[in-house]
């Protein structure tokens, strides 16, 4: 929300226009990352996401029995650290009084549409950097073909996880995605089927994305299969994937929109306002946001770099 204080001598009204336009190009550049994203509020510098498995069965009750009870462990935890990212631009006195509006505007217009690639960027790379840098409670990437178990029982069908694959978008490789995908196990190692609804790639694969998941037989084919492979899929594409250090070309993810734990936060929305520089007499009119984003669990997600 905009804030209400004003520097002597700057136009209560010129406040607002430059807010309004600043909101305009902020808000209508299209939202990606809120397509991908559990998005919500924060209300402290930090906040902690705690990771928690449920009983891994309810087991049978006599009649008239008593209700056995179950245990809910807290198994792991994400910090979630907002981070600041502010600019100003620079409104001279001269420009006041030689009512240079238009240039006012086109600096409030550009600063809008620049923090909103900030925020589109930086949720583009938690995907990207989800096969290296960007971990996920259990210690090891988001994406990776070894995730461990905090309390796998003996005899379980699981002792690990998987969600990475390297296979190129195609509809043989997205079945064994969704397919992983089933074989998620939960913390004891029992099974946890997760079933996407999102397709999500960089915009070089955008028309392969499409023709996966508009056709009605088999993509890429002469036969008259039906399109299993894509079924219930929506496209979604990151335009800022295309800034990985590798495979920006190839690689995509699925994602259970219903169950993913990757959360986007913010611990401040974009808040203006004018002060006055005092060496120079000269008005900045500033804009600071604070922003967060992570996962809390590694399942719901599958990401495959599409290229081994």
């Amino acid at each position: 929300m905009a804030t209400t204080t004003q520097s002597y001598g700057f136009p209560v009204g010129l406040k607002k226009d430059l807010d309004e336009v600043f909101d305009v190009h902020f808000n209508d550049q299209g939202d990606q990352y809120k397509d991908v994203f559990k998005v919500d509020d924060m209300d402290d510098a930090y906040e902690d996401d705690v990771q928690i498995q449920m009983p891994d069965e309810i087991s049978e009750a006599s009649e008239g029995g008593m209700y056995p009870r179950v245990e809910i462990e807290n198994v792991r935890s994400k910090r979630y650290l907002a981070s600041t990212h502010k600019a100003e631009i620079k409104i001279t006195q001269e420009a006041l009084e030689d009512l240079k509006y238009k240039k006012m505007f086109d600096a409030a217009e550009g600063l809008a549409i620049a923090m909103h690639r900030t925020v589109e960027r930086k949720g583009a790379s938690f995907f990207y950097l989800g096969f290296s840098s960007e971990q996920s409670p259990d210690g090891v990437s988001v994406f990776n073909d070894t995730h461990t178990l905090s309390n796998a029982l003996p005899g379980a069908k699981f002792s690990s996880g998987d969600n990475k694959g390297t296979g190129a978008l195609n509809a043989t490789n997205l079945k064994a995605g969704r397919t992983q995908m089933k074989r998620t196990p939960d913390e004891h190692g029992s099974p946890a089927p997760y079933y996407p609804d999102q397709l999500i790639v960089t915009p070089d694969l955008e028309w392969t994305g499409l023709q996966l998941v508009q056709s009605i037989q088999e993509p890429g084919t002469a036969n008259n299969d039906k399109n299993v492979a894509a079924r219930g899929l929506k496209l979604v594409v990151l335009d800022y994937l295309m800034e990985a250090p590798s495979n920006d070309t190839t690689m995509w993810f699925l994602r259970d929109s219903k169950m993913a734990k990757n959360k986007f936060r913010w611990r401040l929305r974009p808040e203006k306002e004018v002060v006055r520089e005092e060496a120079t007499g000269d008005y900045l009119y500033r804009v600071r946001f604070r922003i967060v984003r992570g996962c809390s669990d590694w399942r719901g997600l599958y990401g495959s770099t599409g290229a081994s």
